[in-house]
């Protein structure tokens, strides 16, 4: 084991607590993005339903 092994460990760990946070991040945009398109598609459903006359 070199001597900088820690420092490449700790560089590491680092980098993958900001992806991490990255994937997080992009995670509440699907989130968000998926509420929209639900909400979208009830809005279709509804308008469908009264244009047809179906409850």
């Amino acid at each position: 084991m070199s001597h900088n092994t820690p420092d490449t460990l700790l560089k590491l760990a680092a980098d993958l607590n900001k992806l991490g946070c990255e994937l997080s991040a992009a995670g509440c945009k699907l989130a968000e993005a998926a509420k929209a398109l639900e909400q979208e598609a009830a809005n279709v459903a509804l308008a469908n339903a009264q244009r047809w006359g179906v409850d």
